[in-house]
């Protein structure tokens, strides 16, 4: 079977990650409704403008500049990193540090409660639901925003990270059979049951918040 590749193979990775945060995000409890305690948390798929009035507690995902890299002298075998930003902008200095520490510790994997126990991902098939490869985080850091001039962005922490992704071409391997094993990288052994996630090379994951 024909590896995803292109712009469908970065739509699936979009997704996937977008869908680990949310899930993650909401074991967590944060998009239970708590009135009388604070507003609504919402996540949004896209870039939050920030010259326009937001709503509290609204979190936005974008995905932007990717850079390519070859991994292996005469192979087409590269390594892709994508930067992402996560906009929180929060209803108090309270709420904005807890839900930005907690991002934070969903993309490092120290979330062993909700099944966050390592930095990859699995990658979903938007067709058929199947987890087709993995991905890692790397570059994982929280900012405050500082220059800020309207009253609504007051609370605005960014917490960035690097998505990595490392395959060939379309002829690469296709999806991974099942969740208890397979090739995840498709160059790598990468094995989804439990373990140590922390390295590229034969890398265990023990879940995931997907």
């Amino acid at each position: 079977m024909s590896n995803y590749v292109g712009g469908k193979r970065l739509a699936c990775i979009q997704d996937s990650f977008y869908r680990m945060v949310s899930d993650s995000m909401a074991d967590l409890g944060w998009l239970t409704s708590n009135p009388g305690t604070r507003s609504d948390v919402t996540i949004l798929a896209e870039q939050i403008n920030p010259g326009t009035e937001i709503k509290p507690n609204q979190i936005g995902i974008s995905s932007e500049d990717l850079t390519e890299s070859p991994w292996e002298m005469g192979s087409t075998l590269a390594e892709n990193r994508w930067d992402i930003f996560i906009d929180i902008f929060a209803e108090n200095e309270f709420v904005g540090v807890a839900l930005s520490g907690d991002i934070f510790d969903i993309l490092r994997g120290k979330m062993s409660a909700i099944g966050r126990t390592g930095t990859l991902f699995p990658v979903y098939d938007y067709e058929d639901n199947s987890v087709m490869f993995n991905c890692s985080l790397e570059n994982i850091e929280i900012n405050r925003v500082r220059d800020w001039d309207r009253p609504y962005n007051k609370y605005w922490w960014i917490v960035a990270c690097q998505i990595v992704d490392y395959y060939t071409d379309d002829q690469d391997e296709g999806p991974v059979d099942d969740i208890d094993g397979g090739d995840a990288f498709g160059a790598f052994d990468v094995i989804i049951d439990g373990g140590d996630s922390s390295g590229l090379f034969e890398d265990e994951i023990d879940g995931g918040g997907a």
